[in-house]
This record gives structure tokens, sequence and C-alpha cells, in this order.
């Protein structure tokens, strides 16, 4: 017997018709079949490959980083400051 959210009684529940109506929920949850197994093994797999990509392009973002941090500074540079006018000083 499946349950939902239309055959929750209007009045409170007490404590038997709680427990049963958690059993049947639960047992409505345990009934998975093939299809349903193989969808959330699938779903795993592509979240799990989904992490792997992105630590992977951390680490070659981060990669790219270390590589450039000894690298000579080829721009040009910037000119020395000029003084201030006199009024201002």
């Amino acid at each position: 017997m499946a349950t939902s959210a239309t055959d929750i009684p209007a009045a409170p529940l007490d404590g038997v018709a709680v427990r049963r109506w958690t059993r049947r929920a639960t047992a409505a949850r345990a009934r998975t079949t093939l299809g349903e197994r193989l969808s959330e093994a699938w779903g795993g797999l592509v979240s799990a490959g989904i992490g792997v990509a992105v630590a992977g392009g951390s680490l070659a973002s981060l990669r790219e980083r270390i590589a450039l941090a000894g690298a000579p500074v080829t721009g040009t540079t910037l000119p020395a400051p000029s003084p201030p006018p006199p009024w201002r000083c």
C-alpha cells in the first residue's frame, strides 16, 4: 500500500499511528527497482567525475601559476612619480 501526503488524516496522530505511518513510508522507499538502483549508481559516478574534474582543473591552474612565478618580468617599467606641485606641500 503506497502512502502519500493525502493519506495523512487531518486529526493529530497518536504514537501507534505515527509508527504505522513511518513504517509504511519506509517500506515504500525500500521497494526499489533495478533501474532505480542503476540510476543512483550512475548519479554517484557522475558526481564523482565532476569532483575529479574540478579538482584537476584547480591543480592545473595552480601549476600554471607556479610555473609563471619564477619567470622574468618582461613588461615596461612605470615612470617615477613626479614631485607634488609646490602649492600642495
